[in-house]
């Protein structure tokens, strides 16, 4: 499908909830259902992964795992926190390298222009880390919108920037077909591998939330687990074939849908050790 759907009314509870506004106040005032409700979310899944999340945590932490979320100075952290803490998952926030070398797993969130952010983790020695934990080692990282962007070797936005090189492949301008750039809105994936860790509960046609204007051309198709279309094809999840993936879209904002897949790298994450 070419063009973005529009949101619906009930939907916009829920992304409150990741974008920060405290849960138990909306419950009170009631702009939000019970994630116990069949409202929530729209969906069963989201039920699904609120109840796993929150009953026999005992059990849970027996294998007890936690994602580093990466602090560079622009990145949406809270919201991707407040993922993680719904679906059941340890996840804190640091910019300190030797606390991302303990991590069981990294996430790489950005929001802004790649060439700041390209800044911001060369001179703070972060893409080095990253590089060598990920690259030369086999530490899950899951990049997201910005931060998967940044995984390739290269953008075009501004001026020429240095990617991390993880996933090989070019940031570029999203063609003018004559829809609105920025891509900003719901629409539906093509899964290219369905092999991949992040799909285990993720099917074609499922619906994610995007707001980019730069895309992935990348240098092996292999390279590419999932697509869009918006005007042209759009890579919507890529990753390195190990270790390494990268989400166009927001999952913390795609309902079910994406907090099932960010659920899904926990899961992959802790089969690594």
């Amino acid at each position: 499908m070419s063009e973005s759907r529009k949101i619906p009314t009930h939907e916009w509870s829920v992304f409150a909830f990741f974008w920060g506004v405290p849960k138990e106040s909306r419950l009170r005032r009631g702009e939000i259902p019970s994630p116990k409700s069949d409202k929530c979310c729209g969906s069963g899944v989201a039920e699904r992964l609120y109840m796993a999340a929150h009953k026999n945590k005992k059990e849970r932490n027996k294998t007890p795992m936690k994602t580093l979320i990466i602090d560079y100075g622009m990145g949406n952290l809270h919201s991707v926190k407040n993922a993680f803490d719904f679906i059941g998952e340890d996840s804190f926030i640091s910019s300190d390298i030797n606390e991302m070398k303990s991590a069981d797993a990294l996430l790489l969130p950005g929001v802004g222009a790649f060439p700041d952010a390209s800044d911001m983790l060369y001179s703070s020695g972060i893409a080095e880390k990253i590089i060598e934990l990920c690259s030369e080692g086999d530490k899950p990282l899951l990049g997201i919108c910005l931060g998967m962007q940044l995984l390739l070797d290269e953008s075009e936005e501004v001026r020429i920037s240095k990617g991390l090189g993880l996933v090989h492949g070019r940031c570029e301008k999203i063609k003018d077909t004559g829809l609105k750039i920025p891509h900003m809105g719901w629409n539906d994936l093509v899964l290219d591998d369905k092999s991949c860790p992040l799909f285990k509960n993720t099917s074609d046609g499922d619906y994610v939330y995007f707001v980019h204007s730069f895309k992935a051309t990348l240098s092996d198709r292999k390279n590419l687990l999932a697509h869009t279309f918006y005007g042209e094809e759009i890579p919507a999840v890529i990753g390195n074939g190990r270790n390494v993936f990268g989400c166009q879209f927001h999952p913390e904002k795609s309902e079910a849908v994406g907090l099932s897949m960010l659920k899904s790298f926990c899961e992959f994450a802790r089969k690594q050790f």
